[in-house]
C-alpha cells in the first residue's frame, strides 16, 4: 500500500530543506575562508549540524511511515483472514459452509485411504422445517437452525466435523469411528434434538431430525458415499421420520 500524496510531499519537503541547509552552509563557509580560519571551522561545524539535523528529521519521517505501513499491512491481513473465515463459514449457525466441508472430505478420503482407518458420513434433516417458517416466520425458523447446530455439536466428538450443508439439511462426518459407534451417537443426536425446546411467542416449538449414514469405501468417492447417506436419510423420512 504506497504512502499518500501529503506524506510523499512532506518526505520531498525535507530533502529539499537539507540541500538548501546543506548549499546554504557551504556558501557560508566560502565567505568566511576569505576571512580567517577561525571563521572557517565554525562554519564547517554549523554546515555538520545543519546537515545532521535535515537527516534526523527525514529519517523520523521515514519511521513513522514505516510504521504506518506496518499497521496498514496488519489491518489488510487481519482483513483478509476474517473474509477467508466468512468464505468458509455459515453466517447464521456458526458451522463450516458446503464448500469448506467438500474440501475436508477429500482430505480424509486420502488420510482414510493411507492408513486404512473408517470413514463415514452422515446426511441429517430437520422434519418439517418449511411449516415452522411458514408459521412462525423466518426469525424463529433461524432460531431453530442455530439451536439444532448447538445441540448436535454439543451431542458428538471434538473430532467429528458438522456443516451447514444447505436449507435444514447438515453432514456430519465421522472420522476413525467404527459403525456401531457411529450409529449409536446418531442415536443420541436424535434423542438430543427431540428433547429440544425453543421458546418463540406463541409457545416452544420442538424438533425432530431424520438422519442417514454411509460408510465411506475405499473404491468409493466422496460424492458417491454422500449419494447413499442420503438414500439412506430418505428412507428414513418414508419410514415415518424422527430416526
Amino acid at each position: 500500500m504506497a504512502p499518500s500524496a501529503s506524506r510523499v510531499a512532506e518526505v520531498i519537503g525535507i530533502g529539499i530543506y537539507a540541500l538548501v541547509a546543506f548549499g546554504c552552509a557551504i556558501g557560508v563557509s566560502s565567505r568566511l575562508s576569505a576571512n580567517a580560519s577561525g571563521y572557517l571551522d565554525t562554519a564547517y561545524a554549523l554546515m555538520v549540524v545543519i546537515v545532521l539535523g535535515g537527516c534526523i528529521a527525514l529519517n523520523l519521517r521515514i519511521h513513522r511511515i514505516r510504521a504506518r505501513l506496518q499497521q496498514q499491512r496488519e489491518a489488510l491481513a487481519q482483513a483478509l483472514d476474517i473474509n477467508r473465515e466468512l468464505a468458509t463459514r455459515d453466517e447464521l449457525t456458526g458451522l463450516i459452509n458446503r464448500r469448506a466441508m467438500l474440501d475436508l472430505m477429500e482430505l480424509e478420503h486420502r488420510r482414510s485411504l493411507r492408513s486404512g482407518r473408517p470413514l463415514l458420513l452422515a446426511q441429517l434433516d430437520i422434519d418439517h422445517f418449511k411449516p415452522i417458517n411458514d408459521q412462525h416466520g423466518h426469525a424463529t425458523g433461524d432460531r431453530a437452525l442455530q439451536a439444532f447446530a448447538g445441540t448436535v455439536r454439543a451431542n458428538v466428538r471434538d473430532t467429528d466435523v458438522l456443516a451447514r450443508w444447505g436449507g435444514e439439511e447438515f453432514v456430519l462426518m465421522l472420522c476413525d469411528t467404527q459403525l456401531n459407534d457411529a450409529r449409536e451417537l446418531l442415536e443420541r443426536v436424535r434423542l438430543a434434538v427431540e428433547a429440544l425446546e425453543i421458546p418463540h411467542a406463541t409457545g416452544t416449538l420442538r424438533l425432530t431430525v431424520s438422519a442417514g449414514l454411509a460408510l465411506h469405501l475405499p473404491g468409493d468417492t466422496v460424492v458417491h458415499t454422500l449419494e447413499r447417506a442420503d438414500q439412506a436419510l430418505y428412507t428414513a423420512k418414508a419410514l415415518g421420520r424422527n430416526r
